[in-house]
């Protein structure tokens, strides 16, 4: 049957085979091994506490992920920083996503931005302003 809209549908409906695929998700520009985040996350544990460095060293093998992405850099993993830090920090890298993100989606797509009528976006970080953030 073929897409009856004259934009995209992400991700394509069945009765819009058609339609483009959707552009990669950008990620946080930081992808960092399992290894780096535990090395980080042992960083910041007291020295004296056996049980819990022991912990970590059993788990974070054991869920079979390899790598991960962050905003942050490797030193920063596991940081604590107040609250107002932290959700500014995590705010300019959604923003930094969210651009990218509009940007590949409309580079792939190929239309007018003039026909754009709506711009949905959603978080689940719990952090800002779920399920969406304002741009300023």
């Amino acid at each position: 049957m073929g897409c009856r809209s004259r934009l995209p549908c992400f991700p394509p409906p069945l009765a819009c085979a058609d339609a483009p695929a959707p552009a990669p998700t950008p990620t946080p520009p930081a992808a960092h091994t399992q290894e780096d985040y535990l090395e980080a996350y042992l960083r910041q544990l007291p020295q004296d506490d056996h049980e819990a460095r022991e912990f970590a060293r059993r788990i974070f093998p054991a869920t079979g992920i390899q790598a991960g992405s962050s905003p942050l850099p490797k030193e920063r993993l596991f940081t604590k920083m107040p609250r107002s830090e932290f959700v500014s920090y995590v705010r300019a890298a959604v923003q930094d996503m969210s651009v990218r993100a509009c940007s590949d989606a409309l580079r792939s797509w190929g239309g007018a931005v003039q026909d754009i009528t709506h711009l949905v976006f959603g978080t689940m970080s719990a952090v800002i302003d779920a399920p969406t953030m304002d741009c300023r």
